[in-house]
């Protein structure tokens, strides 16, 4: 049985300049039931306070 996806995402990229991209060609989907993480440094969502 093929899982429901709650996120699809194709062909993201981002460019950092002109000439440098950071990634591109990514495709992503979370299904329900998938358990995900976002990971970053400490304090970094913080940045508006």
């Amino acid at each position: 049985m093929q899982k429901k996806s709650i996120l699809l995402a194709e062909n993201l990229g981002y460019q950092l300049s002109s000439t440098r991209a950071l990634f591109k060609g990514v495709h992503l989907s979370i299904a329900e039931n998938d358990r995900i993480a976002l990971v970053g440094s400490n304090g970094v969502g913080n940045r508006n306070r």
